[in-house]
């Protein structure tokens, strides 16, 4: 008789193992939520890199139109020749002078010189911020106005 009673609990936990070889449902529950919230962390770490690489390229581009610009303005300053009237310059022998702009009530600030050419004429040039197509409500843009003075 005892040998039947063992064999009897080793069919038990037999039965009990095969009733645990799958998940419940509320395992599965567990698992999905978990799943479900990892995924939606990585998606959110992956949106908030990829909009910080599109500011860091927008940023790039704008330094690096600046540098152009402010390269651009320097060298035209060093080529720069003295004013022999006042056609551009408000004084004669100067090779340049700060000046300022009005857009209603915004005030902006620049410089305008004489750029020579290998022609033998020169162009008064004038560097500014200013507002493209007079919308005062855009962003301020670098603004280049050139006139023919000399020659």
């Amino acid at each position: 008789m005892r040998q039947n009673f063992q064999f009897s609990i080793f069919n038990f936990q037999k039965e009990s193992e095969k009733k645990r070889a799958g998940f419940t449902l509320v395992e599965m529950l567990v698992s999905i939520t978990i799943f479900a919230l990892s995924m939606t962390v990585a998606i959110q770490l992956f949106a908030f890199s990829i909009n910080a690489e599109k500011k860091m390229m927008v940023h790039s581009q704008l330094v690096n139109e600046i540098s152009y610009n402010v390269e651009h303005i320097t060298r035209g300053l060093r080529k720069a020749v003295k004013s022999e009237d006042t056609n551009c310059l408000s004084s004669m022998a100067l090779n340049y002078e700060p000046v300022t702009h009005n857009f209603g009530p915004i005030t902006t600030y620049g410089i305008k010189y004489i750029d020579p050419s290998p022609a033998g004429t020169a162009d008064c040039v004038e560097y500014y911020m200013g507002y493209p197509g007079g919308e005062y409500d855009t962003r301020a843009a670098l603004m280049e106005w050139r006139r023919n003075s000399l020659g």
